[in-house]
C-alpha cells in the first residue's frame, strides 16, 4: 500500500512538472516570439533579406533570446565578405542586426571565379558572383591565388599600381566598374557609360580626384575622357564622342 501511494506521488509531481513546463512553454512562446528584426547593414554584397536567410538558419531562431545565446556561442560562421555581424536584443520580440563589411577595395577573375582583395592587396573571398561597386581589374595575367595571401600579378612591378588605382577610386567614391591595364600598361578607367583615359602617371591620384566633377559636368555620358597628360599645370581634358 506504502509503495503505491509513492508511485503515484511521483506520478504526481511528475505530471504537476509537466503542466507547469507545458504552462511556461505556453507563455514563452507567446511572448517571446521574434517579430521584429531590424538590419543596420552598409554592404555591396547582400541585401537585408539575404543577411536574414543567413543568420536565423535554426528553427528555435524564431524566439528572440534563444536566438541570441545561438549567435552568442555560435557566433556567424565566417560569412563571405562580413567581418561580423552584432546581434542585439532591444526587447523580447525585436532584434538588431548590425553589419560590419570586409573592406573590399577591388576585384580580379581568374577561371570564372572573381577573387577579391582588401587595401593591403590580400585576397579576401572568392565567389562565381561579380559584386557591383567593386571595380574589376583586367588586362593583366595572375598567378595562382590563394584565399588570404597578397595577390600576385605577373607584371609585379604593377602590383602597387593596382593597389594605388584600387585605393584611389575607394577614396574618392568613383562609380568605377572596371580598371583596364592595355599591352603598354597605361590605364583605362570605366565609370557607367565613360571611358576615361590616363595613361601611365608616377601618381594618379589628381586625375582621380577630380573625375567625379568632371563627369557631372557631362551631358551625355557615353564620351572617352582623355586624361592622360592631367597635372597641376595642365588640366584640360579632351571629350570625345563614343563610335
Amino acid at each position: 500500500m506504502g509503495e503505491e501511494k509513492s508511485t503515484v506521488s511521483f506520478l504526481l509531481r511528475i505530471a504537476i512538472s509537466l503542466v507547469v513546463l507545458l504552462i511556461i512553454f505556453s507563455v514563452f512562446h507567446s511572448k517571446c516570439q521574434l517579430t521584429s528584426v531590424t538590419v543596420t547593414n552598409n554592404t555591396m554584397a547582400y541585401s537585408d533579406e539575404e543577411i536574414k536567410q543567413m543568420v536565423f538558419t535554426s528553427a528555435l531562431d524564431k524566439y528572440a533570446v534563444l536566438f541570441r545565446i545561438r549567435w552568442f556561442l555560435q557566433g556567424d560562421n565566417n560569412l563571405p565578405f562580413i567581418e561580423k555581424i552584432d546581434a542585439e536584443l532591444t526587447d523580447r520580440n525585436s532584434v538588431v542586426l548590425t553589419v560590419y563589411e570586409k573592406r573590399i577595395i577591388g576585384c580580379v577573375q581568374v577561371m570564372g571565379q572573381y577573387f577579391y582583395f582588401d587595401r593591403d592587396g590580400l585576397v579576401a573571398e572568392s565567389t562565381s558572383k561579380r559584386i557591383e561597386g567593386i571595380p574589376l581589374i583586367t588586362g593583366l595575367e595572375f598567378d595562382n591565388i590563394v584565399l588570404h595571401k597578397n595577390l600576385k600579378v605577373q607584371k609585379a612591378s604593377l602590383y602597387n599600381v593596382i593597389l594605388n588605382l584600387a585605393r584611389l577610386t575607394e577614396l574618392y567614391a568613383l562609380d568605377a566598374s572596371e580598371i583596364r591595364f592595355l599591352y603598354d600598361d597605361s590605364v583605362v578607367l570605366y565609370c557607367g557609360e565613360t571611358e576615361i583615359r590616363l595613361g601611365k602617371q608616377e601618381s594618379y591620384d589628381l586625375a582621380l580626384s577630380s573625375v567625379n566633377e568632371i563627369l557631372g559636368k557631362l551631358e551625355d555620358k557615353n564620351m572617352i575622357l582623355h586624361m592622360e597628360n592631367y597635372s597641376e599645370i595642365n588640366k584640360d581634358v579632351t571629350a570625345k564622342k563614343k563610335q
